[in-house]
């Protein structure tokens, strides 16, 4: 439960802070650069100094996490700017209803997951729901408001997914979790990279949704 409670609260700080970035005159992609580098920093020392770094680049999952470590600068920057210009409600709210991408992966390619009527649409009331929450009250209907929470709604499902997928696999031990994901592509949303809790989402999305 504390990790969840820390995972919701780092959540809600990063939007914040990108917020702020403007009035205390913050270089955006200078502080995500060394953000990365505190992150880093911090999952060397919490492996210690007899780590086998060597031994976990020949993982599976090592070319892929940096590859989302690449994609997490680049969707950080995104979300900086969006929060900035278009507003935090509507960042966040892209942010976490990029959850139904790997839902809606899961639930065609898993044969456990039947797909059904409620969950098909409410995996199709999620996009649309984040096209409407990006117009403006009293305007008109701008694409230029919804290009980038649509994309932060896709790139935060894409990495959500692959997340998933090694997890899904069992390519990540649990006890090396913390460290290794760490070290390879910083600390995303606290703590939330437990093995299996993709799909325990996916399980609560499917009672809620019947």
């Amino acid at each position: 439960m504390i990790y969840l409670l820390i995972s919701i609260l780092s959540s809600t700080a990063i939007f914040i802070l990108f917020r702020a970035f403007t009035s205390f005159r913050v270089i955006t992609f200078p502080a995500i650069v060394i953000n990365y580098l505190i992150a880093c920093t911090l999952g060397m020392l919490l492996a210690g100094p007899d780590y086998p770094y060597l031994e976990r680049a020949s993982s599976p999952w090592f070319v892929g996490g940096l590859t989302i470590g690449v994609l997490f600068i680049s969707l950080f920057y995104l979300m900086a700017f969006t929060s900035q210009r278009v507003g935090m409600s509507i960042t966040s709210v892209a942010t976490k209803m990029s959850l139904v991408i790997p839902v809606a992966w899961f639930m065609l390619t898993d044969p456990a997951d039947v797909p059904t009527v409620i969950k098909v649409l409410a995996v199709l009331l999620a996009v649309v729901g984040v096209v409407l929450i990006s117009s403006r009250t009293g305007e008109k209907f701008n694409w230029n408001y919804v290009l980038f929470p649509l994309l932060i709604f896709v790139g935060s499902g894409i990495i959500d997914l692959t997340l998933a997928h090694f997890s899904h696999l069992g390519t990540i031990q649990v006890i090396d979790q913390d460290q290794d994901f760490g070290q390879a592509i910083g600390i995303r949303r606290g703590l939330s990279i437990g093995n299996g809790q993709t799909r325990q989402m996916r399980d609560a999305f499917n009672i809620g949704t019947g």
